[in-house]
């Protein structure tokens, strides 16, 4: 077997002997299933150890058992069989993490770490968006996005975030919700693939690849300091407003609706990053709201909201159920007026 294949499977999980076992029924997956003796006859193995070996691997969900005296066993296929161990790995880390949280907290990390390698930005991006619970902000190049797509969607629907996305590529992506990068806005491309991530309130990510591709990166880091997030976060919701009322003035929208538009979109990112929360985390001094120069009333727009939607998807929902009409366009300040 492949030694590469080898050590891909023993992170997941495997055994040596299982994922010996793995790759031969695999490739008996033309002839059908076969018996455990005539599987070992063919690898050379001990038809005993074979046997017990995939009673393990049946439990594990790794092969199919048909028949009886003798049982017929067939390879699952990949997808399925390393995504249930996927997610048993992931359910041992909540479980493993709620544990530990029981001792005691660690000193939070607020330091920016580098990201020498595009092995490293790629993988610190795949656990960020792991994590993500309410808004993903991402600002990528085409291919990097179409790379991360899997990761995307599952935070978009596994786990019901608002996930935008700026790139020069357009694609479909399920129920992320991806705007073309204008030239308008990018007055300089990025002399490689470029990336900026911000997740949640939590944690933030840039990073320029080399053009020439391999491995090398021409700069890295990523960060859970809330200042460093904050302003990442900050400067994408910005930039993802600034295309929204560009394509709204493009396809002739009025300026006094481009722009009631474009705020409702910056209020409801802005609302669905805790901003407060994470100050209060870091022990910073509370701030007050900024006041609407009209009425003297708190301000509803950024991250100073002064208060929450019930859930992320029901605040973006209602923004674009009312995104047709002058009237309910101002449902996030009617709603924060009223609470």
């Amino acid at each position: 077997m492949d030694r590469e294949l080898a050590e891909a499977l023993a992170l997941l999980g495997l055994s040596a002997a299982e994922a010996e076992i793995y790759v031969a029924l695999l490739q008996h997956g033309t002839t059908g299933p076969v018996s455990a003796y005539k599987l070992a006859q063919t690898m050379g193995r001990d038809p005993a150890n074979t046997t017990k070996v995939l009673s393990a691997m049946s439990k594990r969900g790794a092969v199919r058992v048909s028949g009886r005296r003798p049982c017929l066993y067939a390879a699952v296929s990949p997808e399925d069989f390393t995504g249930r161990l996927v997610a048993n790995v992931r359910a041992k880390q909540q479980l493993a993490v709620q544990l530990l949280r029981e001792i005691g907290e660690p000193t939070r990390d607020e330091h920016v770490h580098p990201l020498t390698s595009r092995a490293e930005v790629m993988d610190t991006v795949h656990r960020l968006l792991g994590e993500a619970e309410r808004v993903v902000l991402l600002d990528a190049a085409g291919e990097l996005v179409n790379e991360l797509a899997a990761d995307l969607t599952a935070a978009a629907t596994g786990r019901d975030a608002t996930v935008l996305v700026k790139s020069t590529a357009t694609m479909d992506i399920p129920r992320v919700q991806i705007r073309c990068d204008q030239q308008e806005l990018a007055p300089a491309r990025a002399p490689g693939p470029w990336l900026r991530l911000a997740i949640d309130a939590t944690s933030c990510l840039e990073a320029l690849l080399h053009p020439a591709g391999g491995d090398d990166v021409l700069f890295g880091q990523w960060s859970r300091c809330p200042t460093h997030v904050f302003l990442v976060h900050r400067n994408l919701a910005t930039e993802m407003a600034l295309a929204d009322l560009l394509e709204l003035l493009h396809g002739g929208t009025g300026g006094d609706l481009a722009r009631r538009r474009t705020s409702e979109r910056a209020a409801v990112v802005g609302r669905l990053a805790t901003w407060r929360e994470r100050w209060r985390e870091a022990g910073w001094p509370a701030y007050e709201p900024l006041r609407d120069a009209a009425t003297g009333a708190p301000s509803a727009t950024g991250s100073e909201a002064a208060s929450e939607p019930e859930t992320a998807a029901e605040a973006v929902a209602e923004a674009q159920a009312g995104a047709d009409t002058d009237d309910s366009l101002q449902f996030i300040y009617r709603k924060r007026r009223r609470s």
